[in-house]
């Protein structure tokens, strides 16, 4: 669930950021940025999985907490 919530928030500031160079309040240098955070969301949002296993290769590890 939490996967699918930051997918949607990801491409929800996507949206907004274009909509914010079409109206010309945010510059195109800035947007490109903000364009690459809000894609960087969506991929973790989307994507888990594939983090994962790029911060396995990284060496950081997560260790779960089990209750019980």
């Amino acid at each position: 669930m939490v996967a699918v919530i930051t997918g949607i928030i990801g491409f929800a500031t996507a949206i907004t950021i274009v909509i914010l160079i079409r109206r010309d309040y945010l510059h195109v240098r800035y947007g490109l940025w903000w364009s690459g955070a809000a894609v960087g969301f969506a991929l973790l949002g989307l994507f888990p999985a594939f983090f994962d296993s790029i911060a396995k290769y990284v060496g950081v590890r997560s260790e779960e907490r089990r209750v019980g």
